[in-house]
């Protein structure tokens, strides 16, 4: 099972996106959770803390619109996803407003 999601992971996070309906939960938490520290810290060298802000927002918008047609499995994916996005925001709004970075 551990080489199972060890490869799932590789696979997602070596650019073939992130196929919500068909990995696993754990899979689909753990890609957004690297892709979120990869893309801040590029965002931070770069002075676009704010920009990435929004792109996060734009994010939970997808994941909040996204239509799970009745299955409670994927719901909980989503909604698992959700909660993610809305504590990176939490954390990208705390760097902002305390500023330890320059944007």
């Amino acid at each position: 099972m551990r080489n199972t999601m060890d490869g799932l992971l590789k696979q997602t996070v070596q650019g073939q996106g992130l196929d919500i309906v068909n990995m696993p939960s754990q899979i689909c938490c753990i890609s957004e959770m690297i892709s979120f520290s990869t893309n801040c810290v590029q965002a931070i060298k770069r002075g676009k803390l704010a920009n990435y802000k929004g792109d996060l927002q734009k994010q939970l918008e997808g994941y909040m619109s996204f239509d799970h047609k009745g299955d409670n499995l994927l719901f909980l994916k989503v909604k698992a996803l959700i909660l993610d996005i809305i504590h990176n925001i939490a954390v990208v709004d705390a760097l902002l407003a305390d500023g330890i970075v320059n944007t």
